[in-house]
């Protein structure tokens, strides 16, 4: 029974240390590849013409607000106290309303920029996958995710994917 035991733990092993050689990583920049591609260019423009319009909605509403705050402040005096807290409910209610809406405004503006990004962020995927099959690598790391050692000799495959997507790729780095 033991050395069936050692026999399956020796052949995981020497299949582990098999497995392991045949890895083959690399490393991509996306930051540098979304970069290069003119789709982002184009929904930079949507999002800052989208932004645009949400600032000038609330500016319209802050302006609207402005002018009531300032006609309720001339007549206050001369109102009676009903009528006078009517007006001060409304201002209110409309101060409460610009915050929702500067609120709702954000989430619109992630919204957006999430559903123009998506169609280029599975572009990038894609090119990413083919160009690492293409190559026989099976593993890609993105420089841009966070604190990952990477030896420089393993090898950098943006220019590879930008060149796949049509872009320019960068100058290599001297």
């Amino acid at each position: 029974m033991k050395k069936i035991l050692f026999l399956t733990i020796a052949l995981f092993g020497l299949s582990t240390a098999v497995s392991a050689q045949s890895v083959k990583i690399a490393r991509v920049n996306t930051q540098d590849i979304m970069a290069a591609l003119p789709e982002v260019d184009s929904v930079k423009i949507k999002l800052e013409s989208f932004a645009k319009e949400l600032q000038d909605e609330l500016e319209t509403m802050q302006v609207e607000y402005n002018n009531k705050l300032e006609n309720y402040s001339k007549v206050k005096a001369t109102l009676s106290p009903v009528i006078a807290s009517q007006k001060e409910r409304d201002l209110n209610d409309l101060a409460r309303r610009i915050q929702e809406r500067s609120q709702t405004a954000q989430e619109d503006y992630g919204n957006v920029q999430m559903s123009l990004m998506q169609p280029v962020i599975s572009k990038v995927e894609e090119a990413i996958k083919k160009v690492a099959k293409s190559m026989a690598i099976t593993v890609v790391f993105d420089t841009q995710d966070g604190p990952v050692y990477i030896d420089e000799q393993t090898p950098d495959i943006t220019n590879n994917v930008i060149k796949s997507l049509g872009g320019t790729p960068k100058p290599a780095a001297q």
